[in-house]
């Protein structure tokens, strides 16, 4: 089955360490291609620099990438990707977002982020899941990840399902329906 996976960069990677191991687009192609099989193709967009899908159902889904940038900064690259995030929700569109990308879909959907209280949530982090979907396989009751981030969401957007959360961050991950 061909799976066409739109990856919406948010950022690049600083020069020195993106010769040695690529941009954030190439780091994950790194990370997912082999999970996703032969039938994986990726399509890349520069959000930053204004570069986005035709249409919405140009992939089969979309992932969100990191930023050094907060989902608040007043920047039209940011408020254009919260228009864009809201018609992949209205399309039902399936959409990952990863740190800044998580963020930007809570915050695009009406949730709130903010810079945590407790300053940046730096290393390995354990995160916990608190609900069970039928696509998160194999269950796993804790799994650990690498954070570098001070934003968190504060507040899920309505209709958000909360999967996990940590000791720093309270709504580290969440769904929206099936999408």
């Amino acid at each position: 089955m061909k799976m066409r996976l739109g990856i919406l960069q948010a950022d690049h990677v600083d020069p020195e360490p993106r010769r040695r191991f690529g941009d954030f687009a190439n780091m994950f192609v790194s990370a997912l291609g082999g999970a996703l099989g032969k039938g994986a193709y990726f399509d890349f967009y520069d959000v930053r620099g204004g570069r986005y899908p035709r249409r919405v159902d140009e992939c089969d889904g979309y992932l969100i990438t990191g930023s050094r940038a907060s989902v608040y900064d007043d920047e039209p690259w940011i408020a254009r990707l919260a228009g864009f995030v809201r018609e992949l929700n209205d399309a039902r569109a399936r959409t990952v977002g990863i740190c800044f990308g998580h963020q930007m879909i809570a915050h695009a959907l009406g949730g709130r982020v903010d810079c945590a209280d407790v300053g940046w949530g730096v290393g390995v982090h354990a995160w916990r899941l608190v609900d069970d979907r039928p696509w998160l396989r194999p269950r796993l009751d804790e799994f650990r990840l690498l954070a570098s981030h001070k934003d968190q969401v504060e507040i899920l957007p309505d209709g958000a399902r909360l999967l996990a959360v940590s000791d720093f961050c309270p709504h580290a991950a969440f769904s929206i329906d099936d999408h």
